[in-house]
């Protein structure tokens, strides 16, 4: 009667350790919209300069409390950033940006900013062919 209340009622005929799997992907996926959760709001205070290099991110019970998770998904989430190589821990002290991560973006931005420039002068090239075809077809 009680796992009626736990599972819906197309599960019901299925075993019990079909159950459980099913009910721990449900909950594993669910954990890990959490920590990406965290990692994108963690990034945007990278990427918004809130943060910047060298600086101390949110403390493990900061975050806890504001974005309301769990304090395995907070450690999932930051182990995922220092993976990525944009955040490093001193233990007993903080996780803190790295500074290869903010010399990263500005890279990055430094190559968005020469792609634009390349495009806006591709883009008047193609404008005087344009015209230079239209005037040789009229002649």
């Amino acid at each position: 009667m009680g796992e009626s209340k736990d599972f819906p009622f197309f599960m019901l005929d299925r075993p019990v350790e079909e159950k459980f799997l099913i009910r721990q992907d449900r909950l594993k996926s669910r954990r890990v919209g959490l920590v990406q959760y965290v990692v994108n709001h963690l990034r945007q205070l990278i990427e918004s300069g809130a943060v910047g290099a060298g600086e101390k991110l949110p403390t493990e019970a900061s975050l806890i409390s504001d974005l309301q998770v769990s304090r395995s998904v907070v450690r999932e989430a930051i182990s995922q950033l220092q993976a990525a190589g944009l955040a490093q821990t001193k233990h007993g002290i903080g996780t803190f940006v790295s500074p290869a991560s903010v010399q990263a973006s500005d890279d990055l931005l430094g190559q968005l900013e020469a792609s634009r420039a390349e495009v806006k002068w591709l883009k008047s090239r193609v404008e005087q062919l344009e015209e230079l075809l239209t005037s040789a077809k009229l002649t």
